[in-house]
């Protein structure tokens, strides 16, 4: 992944079951590296990704993936978002940048 330049991104989520076509409940998990029995380990997957940057306010992911067109999707192999964040990240700083990234085959 730091292929991608995320090393500096050390906060994340997931998003399950959310994408177009979708079957199953949509879940959402925030993530930490974090060892606690507690909590619930999430392992991803190894495999290659589309790394989508996008910058400006969370509301706004929608019209970035516009601009990228449809056919960048079509090799998306599960309903997995992974969300990457830097850690001084602020959703409500217009120059704020994340990593968007869809599991592709």
């Amino acid at each position: 992944m730091s292929k991608q330049g995320i090393d500096s991104y050390s906060q994340s989520a997931i998003i399950e079951n959310d994408l177009p076509n979708s079957t199953g409940t949509a879940r959402y998990l925030a993530l930490c590296d974090y060892e606690c029995n507690e909590l619930e380990e999430y392992k991803l997957e190894a495999g290659e990704f589309l790394c989508i940057e996008h910058q400006g306010l969370p509301k706004d992911l929608g019209k970035t993936l516009q601009k990228i067109g449809p056919d960048q999707f079509k090799s998306v192999t599960k309903s997995l978002e992974l969300f990457l964040y830097p850690e001084n990240y602020k959703p409500n700083d217009p120059a704020a940048i994340i990593k968007y990234l869809l599991p592709i085959s």
